[in-house]
């Protein structure tokens, strides 16, 4: 046999410096450095004294390795994939991926594994769906999302499209500032709070991604074809969120999708109650 982590590297199968985030115990006691390089020939180890908060704490213990100006592929020590790490790379570099909903999704669809799990938050959801209606998924799971984000007459689940319009303006007049600002009133903790500003200030959103994702929120209804879906489906819904209405989920329930309405904003991920189940 080999170790696990051998098994991830090669898996993962890219060119790249290999940075991994290790426990400090694990360290010493599985004598990873040695370990590590022996697999991965001058990758960086970040040694963690404790548990973090998350995924995204845990990477920014290696921003010093990070470079802004190269791509990055995040992987847990457990995961295994099934998929074609060269043409995956390609899409997500490619400069022809076009900005609509549909073009989206097929750049998506070419590298999915075979009977996925999708999860969608937010914008993702709409994706989501529109992945499911066209290519065979094991379970889609909402998070905090909606098949239309805009009121109407024949909608009554969504915002006001004034209200939208000025969340899009304030969004694009200054894009830091702006999501800032909106991630700031989804929750009052405050280590949370600095972890998501430091990622919208080392990772910063470009314009043009920006203007097509608000378009797509914009224009999407996607509420057909999630209704023609005959796979599980859950929703998590945060109970004072503006973007998506918690009472969505009485709409949700009457497609026979069971619902979980969590003490929190746009952000239920980032609650102690989000939980998934599978």
């Amino acid at each position: 046999g080999k170790p696990m982590i051998q098994t991830v590297v090669e898996n993962l199968n890219i060119d790249a410096t290999h940075i991994f985030v290790v426990r400090k115990e694990h360290y010493e006691k599985y004598n990873l450095k040695y370990l590590l390089n022996l697999i991965t020939p001058n990758c960086k180890i970040v040694q963690v004294n404790e548990l973090t908060e998350g995924a995204a704490c845990t990477t920014l213990l290696a921003k010093e390795y990070i470079d802004n100006d190269a791509p990055l592929v995040f992987a847990n020590s457990d995961q295994y994939l099934e998929w074609n790490s060269n043409e995956f790379m390609y899409s997500m570099t490619a400069d022809n991926v076009d900005g609509g909903i549909d073009e989206w999704c097929n750049e998506i669809i070419n590298i999915l594994p075979e009977n996925p799990i999708l999860l969608g938050w937010s914008l993702g959801g709409l994706i989501a769906i529109n992945i499911a209606s066209k290519s065979k998924i094991s379970n889609l799971i909402l998070v905090a999302s909606t098949p239309n984000f805009i009121k109407s007459f024949n909608w009554e689940y969504g915002i006001d499209i004034n209200n939208f319009k000025n969340f899009s303006e304030s969004i694009q007049a200054d894009i830091s500032k702006g999501l800032k600002r909106f991630i700031s009133l989804q929750t009052t903790q405050k280590s949370r709070l600095r972890e998501l500003s430091n990622l919208i200030d080392e990772y910063p959103a470009s314009p043009s991604s920006l203007e097509q994702g608000l378009e797509i929120l914009y224009s999407t209804d996607v509420s057909n074809e999630l209704k023609d879906l005959s796979i599980p489906i859950q929703a998590i819904l945060g109970k004072n969120d503006v973007l998506v209405p918690k009472k969505l989920s009485y709409w949700y329930e009457c497609q026979g999708i069971p619902v979980t309405i969590i003490n929190t904003g746009h952000l239920p991920f980032l609650h102690s109650d989000f939980k998934l189940s599978l």
